[in-house]
């Protein structure tokens, strides 16, 4: 035969809760829901520490981690003109013996320009095969195209070309030549001031034209 007295003390409070929560009504079966929840997050605290995650089931996603980043570092400008100034002084070292030597062609008669010219073409040598910055490209190629424009109309000159021939040949070494001032002073930061403008004479046949302008 059931004890009544057990029967009655069944669902409600214990003794043991009573010494937690006195005087209350809380009974084991009250808590049962509670007690199951602390249970799933005992369990899931435990899988997360461990780095499992039970199968089936997809995991929290990982909160992202702010990380800080460097602030960009401006590059150096490698044709400023406190880089380039050694290279262009090299390549205008070579200008200069080129406007000299054309000058004593323009002062040669015309049959001893055969002695002047290997000169001129070996400076020219010289320039397009000089190792510098490429910040220096565009003002090699203006450099080196003078040159040979040069150097093409006194030999055109030499073998008595057409006049036209001669006179374009002077307009475009000119032109050339404002273009290489231009773009040197442009890579040293300067300011360029173009000379006024010649206008080319046509050669008698016998007196070396200047083809190059004042340096």
């Amino acid at each position: 035969m059931a004890n009544p007295t057990h029967n009655k003390n069944r669902g409600t409070s214990s003794s043991f809760l009573d010494s937690f929560f006195p005087g209350s009504k809380i009974t084991y079966r009250s808590l049962l829901p509670v007690l199951a929840f602390v249970a799933i997050v005992v369990l899931v605290i435990g899988l997360g520490s461990a780095g499992r995650w039970p199968s089936g089931l997809s995991a929290p996603a990982a909160t992202p981690t702010r990380t800080r980043t460097a602030p960009p570092t401006a590059s150096l400008d490698a044709c400023s003109p406190d880089r380039v100034r050694a290279d262009v002084e090299k390549v205008h070292a070579i200008m200069l013996e080129f406007y000299d030597a054309s000058a004593l062609a323009s002062q040669t008669p015309a049959d001893q320009l055969l002695d002047i010219i290997p000169d001129l073409q070996e400076i020219r040598r010289r320039a397009d095969a000089l190792k510098v910055s490429g910040c220096l490209d565009l003002l090699r190629s203006y450099q080196v195209s003078h040159m040979n424009m040069v150097i093409n109309t006194l030999m055109a000159f030499m073998s008595k070309s057409d006049q036209s021939i001669l006179v374009e040949g002077i307009v475009q070494a000119r032109l050339l030549n404002e273009e290489y001032k231009k773009e040197k002073a442009r890579l040293l930061g300067e300011t360029y001031v173009p000379p006024p403008t010649p206008t080319p004479k046509p050669a008698d046949g016998t007196t070396t034209p200047q083809i190059t302008a004042t340096p």
